[in-house]
C-alpha cells in the first residue's frame, strides 16, 4: 500500500515570535525525532496538509512519508498542541521510524453488535478505549474490532480473547481486560479496579522515546 506524502521545510529560525508569524500564514512549527535522526529536527509545514491527513479514517494512526529537500522519512504523529478556545492546530511532533521495525501504537477499540447482558438490563462498558499494539508501520489498523454480542452479564473480553489482523500482536499480558458487560452495581465497583490494572499493563509495554525536545509557542 503506498504512503501518503506530506512535505515540510527546514525551519530555519525558532522561538515564540517565530511560531506565532508561521501560524499567521496559515504554517505550523513541527519537530521530528527518532530513528536515523541524530538529534530532533525543526520544521514547518501547511496546516490544511496535517489536518487533511488527520481528518482520515484513520487518523493519528496512520504512517506517512514526510519529505523534507531530499529527503524522506517514515513518520507518524507522536503528539499535537491545539488552542485551549479556538481549537486550532498549533504544533506537531512527528516520530520517525524504519518501515521494517515494529512500533508500539495505540488504536482504538470498537465494539460491535449488542450484548446478551444488555439485553437483560446489564450493561456494556469499555474497561480501555484503546489497545496497545506492536506492529510495522504500514500495517497500523484503523481499529481494534471487538464483537460482544455473546457476552452475558458478569461476562469479560480479555486481550487474547479478540481476533487481531495478520502482523498486529498486542503488547499486554493475555489476560488484560477490555470489555466487560456488568449490572450496574457491579459495574461501579469494577471501573476502577479494572481501569487501574488497565493503565499498569499498558505503561509496561508502552514505548518512550529518548530525547523528546520542548515545544515552541
Amino acid at each position: 500500500m503506498e504512503r501518503i506524502r506530506i512535505t515540510a521545510s527546514e525551519r530555519k529560525a525558532t522561538g515564540k515570535g517565530k511560531a506565532h508569524q508561521l501560524r499567521r500564514d496559515g504554517m505550523i512549527p513541527a519537530v521530528a525525532y527518532g530513528h536515523g535522526l541524530k538529534e530532533p529536527a525543526s520544521l514547518e509545514l501547511p496546516r490544511k496538509d496535517l489536518v487533511q491527513l488527520l481528518q482520515k479514517p484513520t487518523g493519528r494512526n496512520t504512517a506517512f512519508d514526510l519529505v523534507v529537500g531530499d529527503k524522506s522519512y517514515v513518520v507518524f504523529v507522536k503528539d499535537l498542541q491545539v488552542h485551549p478556545v479556538s481549537r486550532i492546530l498549533q504544533h506537531c511532533d512527528f516520530f520517525v521510524t524504519s518501515p521494517e521495525r515494529e512500533i508500539h501504537i495505540k488504536v482504538p477499540v470498537q465494539t460491535v453488535g449488542r450484548s446478551k447482558g444488555e439485553e437483560m438490563g446489564a450493561r456494556m462498558f469499555l474497561v480501555t478505549r484503546e489497545v496497545l499494539v506492536s506492529c510495522l508501520p504500514d500495517r497500523i489498523p484503523e481499529y481494534i474490532t471487538v464483537d460482544v454480542s455473546p457476552l452475558e452479564s458478569g461476562e469479560v473480553i480479555y486481550v487474547d480473547g479478540i481476533k487481531f489482523e495478520d502482523g498486529v500482536t498486542p503488547v499486554y499480558r493475555s489476560r488484560y481486560p477490555v470489555v466487560a458487560v456488568k449490572t450496574v452495581k457491579a459495574e461501579v465497583e469494577a471501573t476502577s479496579a479494572a481501569a487501574a490494572e488497565g493503565e499498569a499493563a499498558a505503561a509496561e509495554g508502552e514505548p518512550k522515546p529518548e530525547g523528546e525536545p520542548k515545544k515552541e509557542g
